[in-house]
């Protein structure tokens, strides 16, 4: 199967750290053979690999590496919290408070300082105090919330009150066995919607450590499905892959890992692929059928002679 040259160069990275698939390693090092261009930024690379090798070793915690994350999230909470509301008091302030009520307006643009702070930071040692709260309000007293969308709804502070609505996420922390059907719930939805492939692959590997498969809620099953056939990062893909061969075959999964075998353009998955088949194709007509497809297909040769084996096999046995 033709590759274009941008996926041999994102092959380099892994083959400087010797994680590349050895198929895949075959194929990447015929091409370096006529690409002088990915010879250089190999060559670059391994150069900045020894470069990191030579300095010296930092031992990192988990707890460190989290709080750093905790830390950089709340910085970026926190730059973009603070203009979007000072920018919104500002301008209702103004348009609602008249010139003679300056010294009223600047109070209360204060007061809604200390609350947004409060709530911001959790630090603040007085106590926010909120009457008659709606039905499904977020809890103002606890720290650590992000506050976006600031809509005042009375401005006008001469009663001592002003009265707004905002949007409010705060950050929630869970622990408990990865058999917990709602712990693999929270896991599914970051396999599917997490920006971060690394955070992806993570929860997909937990999720692979549960030991009742077999009773794994659907969800869980077509989650990983969906990051098999559509996921942009290999890595992900394969994780999910192997994830998914612990899996009862049925026929969903049976169609993801044809789909593998016929469209991914890895050649490492699609071998996966025909490995997780390879049961499948010795009693199932649509799986043996792409065997035969692949036998005169011009895919790599580990492919094309593993379905002709397995078609060989089947013969043998009818």
């Amino acid at each position: 199967m033709a590759m274009n040259h941008q996926q041999f160069r994102e092959w380099l990275p892994l083959f400087a750290y010797g994680d590349l698939e050895d198929i895949d390693k075959e194929t990447l090092q015929q091409h370096l053979e006529t690409c002088a261009d990915c010879r250089t930024e190999l060559e670059k690379i391994g150069k900045l690999h020894g470069s990191l090798d030579r300095l010296p070793r930092v031992s990192v915690t988990e707890e460190l590496l989290e709080e750093s994350r905790q830390g950089l999230r709340a910085a970026l909470r926190i730059k973009r919290v603070k203009p979007s509301f000072w920018n919104r008091v500002r301008e209702s302030l103004t348009a609602a408070v008249p010139e003679y009520r300056v010294a009223l307006g600047a109070a209360a643009m204060l007061a809604a300082g200390v609350f947004v702070g409060y709530i911001a930071f959790g630090r603040t040692q007085t106590p926010v105090v909120v009457t008659q709260t709606p039905v499904g309000q977020p809890d103002l007293e606890r720290g650590n919330m992000e506050i976006t969308n600031v809509r005042f709804l009375d401005s006008d502070a001469s009663d001592g009150q002003v009265e707004f609505g905002f949007d409010a996420v705060t950050p929630m922390r869970a622990k408990g066995s990865i058999n917990d059907a709602q712990i693999q719930k929270v896991l599914s939805y970051a396999v599917v919607n997490e920006q971060n492939p690394g955070i992806r692959l993570r929860a997909i590997s937990a999720l692979g450590t549960s030991r009742q498969t077999k009773g794994t809620d659907p969800e869980v099953r077509d989650a990983l499905i969906t990051v098999l056939k559509s996921d942009e990062n290999p890595g992900v893909r394969k994780q999910a892959l192997e994830v998914l061969q612990k899996f009862p075959m049925d026929e969903e999964i049976k169609q993801a890992f044809l789909h593998v075998l016929v469209h991914d353009q890895n050649a490492g998955m699609r071998v996966s692929a025909i490995k997780g088949l390879e049961s499948e194709g010795k009693t199932d007509k649509e799986v043996l059928d792409v065997f035969k497809q692949k036998v005169h297909s011009n895919d790599i040769d580990y492919i094309r002679l593993k379905a002709r084996d397995l078609i060989q096999e089947v013969k043998q046995n009818q």
